[in-house]
């Protein structure tokens, strides 16, 4: 799990599985707490090779080769930026509320951090990206829908 937290709200982005065998959608879970309530949303909003698409352009931010990476999704429902200053980096996770076809609200927390807690989100998404994606990835969610 990934979590970013702006001091008074937390937003934290996980992987449930598969949306269906075969296929390339995750599920996206994403938990924000703030003000004393917590709501959790769930949506097919990434595709697993987006995973290391975002430890591509994170590391790129990482490494100093670019000064900013803003990397928005197929499905407009969860986007990441992230912009290095002088001697930190702002990393935002955002994610689109919808009912239906109809956008509700956009959650957004933007966490500014050092250079060693922006490479302990890129290994999050890593590890991810090495569960999500591959054919092993799909032989191991075909092994669970058979239990």
């Amino acid at each position: 799990m990934i979590s970013l937290s702006d001091g008074t709200r937390r937003l934290s982005f996980d992987i449930e599985g598969y949306e269906y065998p075969d296929e390339d959608w995750l599920m996206v879970r994403v938990t924000f707490e703030a003000e004393g309530r917590t709501k959790t949303y769930s949506d097919p909003c990434i595709e697993d090779f987006d995973l290391e698409r975002i430890v591509m352009e994170l590391d790129q931010v990482y490494d100093g080769r670019e000064d900013r990476a803003d990397i928005y999704m197929d499905e407009p429902y969860f986007y990441i930026s992230c912009r290095r200053n002088k001697r930190s980096y702002d990393l935002t996770l955002s994610f689109d509320v919808w009912d239906g076809a109809v956008r509700i609200r956009t959650i957004s927390v933007t966490e500014n951090m050092d250079r060693r807690r922006l490479g302990e989100i890129i290994d999050g998404f890593e590890d991810l990206a090495d569960i999500y994606t591959g054919e092993e990835a799909h032989d191991q969610y075909d092994k669970i829908r058979t239990v």
